[in-house]
């Protein structure tokens, strides 16, 4: 109903959870028993009662025939003006949590806010890419609707206020994935890994079976402060006092005692050979199976 127009009666239940249109027709769901009814000139024609752990809380037209529906702990849906089926979602819409709302935003993607946890960005296949939850803002579980802007941006409302976030996020918080404080830290991306070189120490990113950030655990040298790392064709080389130490697949190997607070200078090879620095030193090292040698070196007054 728009102001100025004749109000119609569509339908009627005892509790609207949510109302939507999909073609010409108007659905809505009721919020105690969780069923869904379709309106037929003011009568309440019944098309599934599932209990109230279905209700269809938002929705979000994908064609003229299809409309991708949030559910109370049933995570995503397909609803085809009579039957529901499954979206193969991320198992982040699989755990009872209640669905509040759904948008598109730019690239093909999708965001939905989940209730008591945060938003979501996901892929047409139900993939997550992102998430916004507690970590970034205890406010982004309890976003109620989203509506999409532009270049990316999505709004939400949200309990005495209003969100803007655009999408992809550039706003990450590890705190909560560190345990304690930290004076520096310098992040890296080898090989589709995080690690994070903070305080004299290497910390590495570990993921769930869909590649999810869920913890940093220490993985460094042990015993001593590391003062530089660095990525020589692909392996992990980090210096400190006690010398050079390269990570193999048997863990943190010193192969350069000579060389103490080793780094390389620039990012790729020349003729095979990085050319590195360390304590009054200069030279060339080169790769040796998953491990390296120093080959050249020349002192630094």
């Amino acid at each position: 109903w728009r102001p100025g127009a004749k109000m119609q009666l569509r339908g009627y239940v005892d509790t609207i959870d949510h109302v939507f249109k999909l073609g010409d027709s108007l659905y809505f769901c009721e919020r105690s028993q969780g069923a869904l009814f379709k309106a037929d000139h003011g009568k309440s024609l019944p098309l599934l009662a599932q209990g109230s752990f279905s209700a269809i809380t938002c929705s979000l037209a994908l064609d003229a025939k299809h409309t991708l529906v949030g559910t109370y702990g049933r995570g995503l849906r397909i609803f085809d003006g009579e039957n529901v089926t499954d979206f193969s979602a991320d198992e982040l819409f699989s755990k009872g949590r209640r669905v509040n709302a759904l948008c598109r935003t730019e690239g093909g993607y999708f965001a939905a806010a989940l209730d008591n946890y945060g938003i979501v960005f996901f892929r047409e296949d139900g993939q997550a890419v992102q998430v916004l939850d507690r970590a970034v803002d205890d406010r982004v579980t309890r976003v109620k609707k989203l509506l999409a802007g532009r270049g990316g941006v999505i709004w939400g409302l949200w309990d005495g206020g209003i969100l803007r976030v655009k999408f992809p996020s550039n706003v990450s918080h590890y705190e909560s994935l560190l345990g304690s404080g930290l004076t520096s830290a310098h992040p890296f991306r080898i090989d589709g890994h995080l690690w994070l070189w903070a305080d004299g120490r290497l910390l590495k990113a570990v993921y769930d079976h869909n590649r999810r950030l869920i913890r940093l655990e220490l993985d460094s040298p042990e015993g001593v402060f590391v003062n530089a790392f660095s990525n020589v064709g692909g392996r992990l080389v980090a210096g400190t006092e006690a010398g050079a130490y390269v990570r193999t697949i048997r863990g943190w190997e010193c192969f350069a005692p000579e060389a103490p607070y080793f780094r390389t200078l620039e990012p790729k090879a020349r003729d095979g050979r990085w050319l590195f620095i360390a304590r009054a030193t200069v030279g060339w090292a080169e790769t040796v199976g998953d491990s390296l040698r120093i080959v050249e070196t020349r002192a630094v007054p």
